[in-house]
């Protein structure tokens, strides 16, 4: 498997680096992109979050299309 890099956007490292320990210890092995990180308490996920999670996935295509607009 090829890494790649990892991508902070909004507040979502120091969300992540609120949760427990071994919350971050088993999300960290998975971990590909991080758009948004909260603790869901409810069965189904706030609209917020989801907002919040979807906000940052737009930034994050813009600037890949950004990106590879000045690598042509």
């Amino acid at each position: 498997m090829v890494e790649k890099p990892l991508f902070w956007l909004g507040s979502s490292r120091a969300d992540i680096r609120a949760f427990p320990a071994r919350a971050r210890r088993v999300a960290g092995f998975q971990l590909l992109r991080l758009l948004h990180a909260f603790e869901k308490r409810a069965s189904k996920t706030a609209k917020r979050d989801l907002e919040v999670a979807r906000e940052r996935y737009r930034d994050l295509v813009k600037r890949r299309k950004g990106r590879s607009h000045a690598q042509a």
